[in-house]
């Protein structure tokens, strides 16, 4: 398998969970970590990701997609391969020529066995440039967006335009929201997938606009 597609910066004292993250267009991973997803006939998506997570034990971890920062809907499980590895299959429907990123959002819960990346951002780029339309605008010129991510109610999960990152420590425990941060000031065929995969941030209800 590849090295991993992307994972959430910590930092470099700090011991990472080794799990291996692989994309691809098709079920049998035959062309893996692609530069970009085509959308289907129907204006949809469907992409498959890897998850290896040798040694850590049985993962336990929901998902959660977006697209430019609006809920799309979940991944699903769909195989499970000798030494942890896991399938999962991502859809999303009702995109268009002007859809530009999606996020699918591993959320490895307590007790999973992961204990410094609780969440991480695997990037699908659909387009060239995020759709910031449905985003609410903190900034005049934003280099980032920061998708503020519901678990709980995922439907709430809405973007912000902001021009830097929080000043605030990444995220380190099981959060049922948090922020994540991607860059946005160059098209998105410029940034590696760890850049696209952003950075995750704890927030709560109260500190949202």
């Amino acid at each position: 398998m590849s090295a991993a597609t992307a994972c959430t910066k910590v930092p470099e004292d700090t011991v990472v969970e080794s799990i291996e993250y692989e994309t691809s267009a098709s079920s049998s991973f035959s062309n893996p970590n692609p530069a970009r997803f085509e959308l289907d006939a129907e204006d949809g998506l469907t992409a498959y990701i890897r998850v290896d997570a040798d040694g850590l034990g049985v993962l336990q971890f929901q998902t959660l997609v977006t697209v430019d920062g609006k809920y799309a809907g979940r991944a699903r499980k769909i195989a499970r391969h000798p030494g942890n590895v896991v399938d999962v299959q991502v859809k999303a429907r009702n995109l268009h020529n002007r859809s530009g990123l999606a996020s699918v959002y591993f959320i490895f819960e307590d007790g999973s066995g992961v204990s410094m990346t609780p969440v991480v951002a695997i990037p699908l780029r659909v387009g060239t440039e995020f759709n910031t339309t449905g985003c609410a605008s903190e900034a005049r010129h934003p280099n980032f967006v920061a998708v503020d991510v519901d678990t709980r109610e995922p439907a709430e999960t809405s973007c912000r335009l902001i021009s830097s990152e929080p000043d605030a420590q990444q995220i380190d425990a099981f959060q049922k929201h948090f922020s994540n941060t991607v860059p946005i000031s160059l098209p998105l065929g410029s940034y590696e997938a760890s850049e696209l995969s952003g950075n995750n941030y704890a927030t709560s209800l109260d500190d949202r606009p």
